[in-house]
């Protein structure tokens, strides 16, 4: 675990020092999702094993496997037939990165090739049925090899309270209504369906468990308004924000961590491991 959290904390770091972060706001910190996703794939693999990570985002989950000696290949879709910002600075690192937009696109690797493939956050964005996507999963793994998937819980507690008091749980639609493609989700999944799809995938030793990360993190919300549903990507994130005793929000915030605690069910994510068959 300290071995783990040393990587995880050396490859924030990297990344946080770049020009490009530092500018745009774009920090990264260590969180609770991001320790239980790295001690979920690591303890499937051998030593020296090889990972494939879908979806590479800022890129700290291939580095900090990397780091640990593990061999990694990262697979991203495209921006414009250009390779995204996360994808070049893994290969700046020594990592291999791969253009594809996984079933749809053929990722070109040999059968058989993982012992384990990881989707962080992932199927919630699929448009259309995740079987494709699924079924390359299962070409990539070896015999016994681990698919691990994480995504929201459809129904965690902050989604329940936006409803409850009458906001969306969708991506806004000025978000997306002037561009092609809504890269927002487009499916939430709850344990039972994540159940389902693996085993209709052709996986077995399914199990499941909640994370909480978002209620975690002080500064979330300084107003019920806030819990509206936006693109949280936007913005700047320079600094971890501290606890704020005048905001009657983080009394709420804690409030509602308390009960996550007590309800697992109710909590903001979902990391899911099956095996293939």
């Amino acid at each position: 675990m300290d071995k783990i959290f040393t990587a995880l904390e050396k490859a924030i770091k990297i990344y946080n020092s770049l020009q490009t972060v530092r500018e745009n706001g774009l920090f990264q910190y260590p969180s609770p999702l991001l320790l239980a996703e790295l001690n979920t794939v690591i303890s499937k693999l051998p030593s020296g094993g090889t990972v494939i990570d879908i979806g590479t985002a800022a890129g700290i989950i291939p580095h900090t496997l990397h780091i640990l000696g593990f061999n990694v290949i990262s697979i991203d879709q495209s921006i414009d037939g250009n390779p995204t910002w996360g994808m070049k600075r893994i290969q700046d690192l020594g990592i291999r990165a791969i253009m594809s937009t996984v079933g749809r696109d053929t990722t070109k690797l040999p059968d058989q090739i993982a012992d384990v493939v990881f989707a962080g956050d992932v199927i919630e964005h699929l448009p259309d049925s995740p079987r494709p996507f699924m079924l390359e999963i299962w070409r990539l793994l070896r015999q016994k090899g681990w698919c691990i998937l994480t995504t929201p819980n459809a129904v965690r507690l902050p989604v329940r309270i936006k409803v409850m008091l009458g906001y969306s749980n969708w991506m806004p639609l000025k978000e997306f209504y002037h561009h092609e493609t809504n890269l927002g989700h487009h499916k939430e999944y709850v344990v039972e369906e994540l159940n389902q799809l693996l085993e209709l995938s052709h996986f077995n030793n399914v199990s499941c468990k909640f994370v909480e990360d978002t209620l975690t993190r002080a500064g979330i919300a300084t107003s019920f308004s806030d819990i509206k549903t936006r693109n949280r990507h936007i913005g700047n994130q320079n600094a971890e924000i501290k606890f704020d005793i005048f905001n009657y929000m983080e009394y709420f915030r804690l409030l509602s961590r308390g009960i996550t605690a007590i309800c697992p069910t109710l909590r903001s994510s979902i990391i899911c491991q099956s095996q293939r068959k």
